[in-house]
């Protein structure tokens, strides 16, 4: 079957999984789930072992966007690299990614304590303010937007000083 948006949306959940797969395409398809959950797979071989995908969900990924996702992966098959081992590399790089707190008692350890006569200020100033809002999020997913809503709380309550001295501490 050639797949559509409105071909795709039709398709409806039955009692166990189930997979269709797309025509002119190898490998490609959207798993259904008896909870309604559709998802892009690709299937394939890599040296002689037999592999599956995830490519994402079906509606928060396009139909465009999963066939580019697919040609990507048939593209990295091509030149001897396994897509779904690489992808796991990058999740796995994502999931270990340092947490702010992490970062905040690293440069705490490392550097303000040896070599800032005011880590003190330092410390106070980045768990009074900066761990309660940041402190379980990943240092790459905070955004230009979230530092300047840190600072303008901080301006909000009255200290545009202490502003300025958590901006450069950040």
């Amino acid at each position: 079957m050639k797949f559509t948006d409105s071909k795709l949306k039709s398709l409806k959940p039955r009692k166990a999984r189930y997979e269709v797969f797309e025509d002119g395409r190898p490998g490609f398809g959207l798993r259904v789930s008896p909870q309604s959950t559709k998802t892009f797979i690709f299937l394939y071989r890599y040296h002689g072992r037999p592999r599956r995908m995830s490519l994402g969900r079906y509606l928060s990924l396009s139909l465009a966007d999963a066939h580019l996702k697919h040609s990507e992966a048939v593209t990295k098959l091509e030149k001897d690299i396994d897509p779904a081992d690489q992808l796991a590399e990058e999740r796995d790089t994502l999931r270990k990614a340092p947490t702010v707190k992490q970062l905040v008692q690293e440069y705490l350890e490392t550097y303000a304590r040896r070599y800032k006569k005011t880590w003190v200020e330092d410390q106070r100033m980045l768990y009074k303010d900066v761990i309660p809002r940041w402190g379980q999020l990943r240092a790459r997913d905070i955004t230009r937007r979230d530092v300047i809503r840190l600072l303008d709380d901080i301006v909000a309550r009255g200290a545009p000083v202490k502003s300025n001295r958590t901006k450069a501490v950040v």
